[in-house]
């Protein structure tokens, strides 16, 4: 299960790197602005989920 979760949190940050990096070269500085804002909750989201699910799992 924690391969599982790891290999997640991989793909996770490569696709947001990908956004962050490649995507967003044509985009106006307000849809920059969009996008660093959801990924930047995405990311949160992400991190308070992966906390939830470590407690579950080591319980």
């Amino acid at each position: 299960m924690k391969n599982f979760i790891w290999l997640s949190v991989t793909i996770f940050l490569m696709a947001a790197l990908n956004i962050l990096l490649w995507d967003m070269q044509d985009f106006s500085l307000i849809q920059k602005i969009m996008v660093f804002m959801l990924v930047g909750l995405s990311m949160l989201a992400a991190a308070f989920k992966f906390q939830k699910m470590t407690r579950v799992i080591n319980v």
